[in-house]
């Protein structure tokens, strides 16, 4: 019903049954069978799931079934791993004497909680059939590929709850139970159960910690790195849905169009980004570097009809080719396996390049399989398809990752446009792993500037971007470089360019 009154983000469009019965089938991603081992895709080869990987997958459950009643109460308080442990062997017992209780009064009632538990727990352990967790067994999984890519804890929020219920039903039991002999002692008990809100009030709350506005001050700097009317081709959860919240809620360059090619292989996707005419350009919410009265763009972003869409498919390219667009050439070598999302990179390249930007989030690039390097040019968060020969350009000078670097419009945008919120005001970053990846990629700005700086000569800038690129993300060779700069001086380790970076 929501799906068919056209929703600006309608995810999977499922307006129709089949489209509808598609989404809960998951069609989207790979399939993953019960008995296949979820680290190889599914097939004759697939060496099937075994008793251990079954095992750590449990483990993983119970690591999440921890965070949820002892990492919020314990954070900041020094009692380790033996308190942690004594925090979620407390709510165990409370939940089993709850458990217990409700056995005695209400069968039927023990009998639907029970089933929903294990239903939504140790069920969805079997049927999702997860990798090993993102944090665990890397001595055995050495590579992220062998792991899921961010913890799984969501899944199971329903069994969470499901035993919260059971842990306050064994602590009114408690409590019962004390007061026929203590009163005190009764009213005592049951004020523990203020006890979760008291303590996790700080850390459930977003206005606290070096990350607290960091979805939102992302979004904000990766849309601004892009000129008026940009294509923002993202890739993963984290470069898309902070974005999507900034131009819809915020109102912040609701100009860019964005693309992510993750959702690219999906033919709805492809219609929804087809479709949607870019936003107003507000020259007041933009960065000033950029024109004031750019000329709107007409027209759809590519020009397919929904059938041809719908047919779209992985393609085989048999021979080398090369796409000629704006002066700009990008090979295509034979034996390249073409996504529809890479389609889709060169049906927007083949029809805009040159008459608007086209600029792929920061890691976003590596994801299509386009070789796109000679023609990118990172601009702060971003890395811009340069219509023309970028290698000629004065003021572009090769960088770390392999693009040429913009560095003029790189250190306006993250001296003067960028928003940092309370990143640098602590001396030490400690983030979870989701919010440490997304500040590590803000550092990459500073990184290249710093190398710019080196290479160009200038002791005091290098300096300041690496230790700026240091803070976010701190690294064994950065370190290394600006200590050797520090004690060597930067002539000692660095050979100079002849031609500096210019300065804005």
């Amino acid at each position: 019903i929501r799906s068919g009154l056209d929703p600006v983000l309608d995810m999977a469009d499922p307006e129709t049954w089949d489209r509808l019965v598609s989404v809960i089938r998951r069609e989207q991603y790979p399939p993953r069978g019960l008995l296949d081992d979820p680290r190889f895709l599914p097939g004759p080869e697939n060496p099937g799931r075994t008793p251990l990987l079954l095992w750590q997958q449990l483990v993983n459950y119970f690591q999440y079934f921890d965070w949820q009643w002892a990492a919020g109460i314990m954070r900041g308080v020094p009692a380790g791993l033996t308190g942690r442990l004594a925090v979620t062997l407390l709510f165990l017992a409370l939940g089993a004497g709850g458990l217990a209780a409700l056995r005695r009064r209400d069968r039927s009632t023990f009998a639907l909680l029970v089933g929903l538990w294990l239903v939504t727990g140790f069920g969805l352990v079997v049927y999702m059939n997860f990798k090993p967790g993102f944090s665990l067994f890397w001595e055995q999984y050495r590579t992220i590929d062998e792991h899921e890519v961010r913890e799984r804890d969501y899944f199971f929020t329903v069994s969470f709850q499901t035993w919260g219920l059971f842990a306050a039903l064994g602590l009114v039991e408690w409590a019962r139970r004390l007061a026929g002999r203590w009163r005190r002692g009764g009213m005592g008990v049951l004020l523990l159960a203020a006890l979760p809100l008291v303590l996790n009030f700080r850390a459930a709350s977003r206005r606290h910690g070096p990350d607290a506005t960091l979805a939102r001050d992302w979004a904000y700097n990766l849309l601004q790195s892009v000129p008026p009317y940009g294509v923002l081709f993202t890739y993963g959860d984290n470069d898309t849905y902070p974005l999507w919240y900034a131009q819809e809620v915020e109102g912040v360059r609701p100009d860019v169009r964005m693309v992510n090619l993750s959702l690219a292989n999906t033919d709805w996707h492809l219609r929804f980004v087809r479709d949607r005419p870019p936003g107003p350009y507000d020259p007041e919410r933009a960065p000033p570097i950029y024109p004031r009265d750019p000329s709107r763009p007409e027209g759809p972003l590519f020009d397919l009809d929904d059938t041809t869409i719908a047919r779209l498919g992985v393609v085989r390219v048999d021979e080398d080719v090369a796409l000629q667009a704006a002066g700009a050439t990008i090979p295509i070598r034979g034996g390249t396996v073409l996504r529809p999302a890479d389609q889709a990179v060169v049906f927007v390249l083949a029809k805009w390049l040159g008459k608007r930007p086209v600029a792929f989030g920061l890691g976003s690039a590596g994801s299509t399989f386009l070789d796109l390097q000679r023609a990118l040019v990172l601009r702060g968060l971003v890395t811009e398809v340069f219509p023309g020969r970028p290698d000629t350009v004065r003021g572009f000078t090769p960088g770390i990752q392999g693009y040429l670097v913009d560095v003029e419009r790189t250190e306006y945008l993250v001296n003067r446009v960028y928003r940092w919120g309370p990143l640098f005001r602590v001396d030490t970053l400690r983030l979870e792993a989701s919010a440490q990846n997304v500040v590590s990629t803000l550092a990459i700005p500073f990184l290249e500037l710093g190398q710019a700086y080196a290479v160009g000569g200038d002791q005091a800038k290098a300096l300041e971007y690496f230790r700026k690129a240091q803070h976010l993300s701190p690294s064994p060779a950065v370190a290394a470089v600006i200590r050797q700069i520090e004690t060597l001086g930067l002539d000692r380790v660095v050979e100079p360019r002849r031609n500096p970076p210019p300065r804005p």
